[in-house]
């Protein structure tokens, strides 16, 4: 009894998170507000009756995506920090992937723009969600990089970490890097190159600079 209790309810989450993926594919290519669960049933090759089954709403599915995405990025984080041979590689590691996800999000002006202006509740929870993983992470990483003698003794983890956060939110801001004229990979890989050269010392500065260009295939530029 509790085999098939476990492996059905296995089945239902792997059916949820599968459906979930397809939608969050569908409002990165049309946008959130114009994708009705009837246009999502039709994607699907489902039912609506089949749809509410897993979701109350548009809304709840919404939301169900979100907390996937922070379940993968969690999930992700401790990978990096697991495999990571010193604080340089783990930057580099959250660096790629901070990288590939705001690549991703940034493909779409369509969903920002949905985000912000109908489900800006939902966009708040999960930007202060993703901002203290984000801090959490720098902040130990900060650290670790000082007791490896890479970055900089002197260094307050805590007041960086904190700026480092509001500089990535900046990015986002349309009015200070309007997507016209920035773009946003290269700023993000800019301003890394940027923080390493404030927290590094030189150890850790001839260190990320092979590493840098290992990994994203380009010299570091400052």
């Amino acid at each position: 009894m509790f085999f098939r209790h476990t492996f059905a309810t296995n089945m239902t989450a792997e059916i949820k998170n599968n459906i979930l993926q397809k939608v969050a594919a569908l409002f990165f290519r049309y946008g959130i507000k114009s994708v009705t669960m009837d246009d999502i049933a039709r994607e699907l090759g489902m039912s609506k009756k089949t749809l509410y089954q897993f979701f109350e709403n548009k809304n709840d599915m919404l939301t169900q995506i979100f907390q996937m995405e922070e379940m993968r990025d969690i999930e992700m984080t401790k990978c990096i920090i697991a495999e990571a041979e010193n604080a340089v590689d783990e930057l580099l590691g959250f660096a790629k992937h901070g990288v590939e996800e705001f690549a991703k999000i940034m493909s779409s002006s369509t969903i920002v723009y949905d985000l912000h202006k109908y489900y800006r509740d939902l966009w708040s929870s999960f930007e202060a969600n993703m901002n203290r993983r984000i801090y959490d992470g720098t902040k130990a990483n900060l650290e670790r990089g000082k007791r490896e003698g890479l970055y900089r003794p002197d260094l307050d983890a805590d007041m960086l970490a904190k700026l480092y956060v509001r500089q990535l939110m900046s990015f986002i801001d349309e009015e200070t890097f309007p997507t016209k004229q920035y773009n946003k990979v290269q700023l993000f890989k800019q301003y890394l190159v940027y923080h390493v050269h404030g927290i590094a010392t030189q150890k850790g500065i001839t260190l990320f600079n092979d590493k840098m260009k290992a990994l994203f295939g380009s010299e570091p530029r400052l």
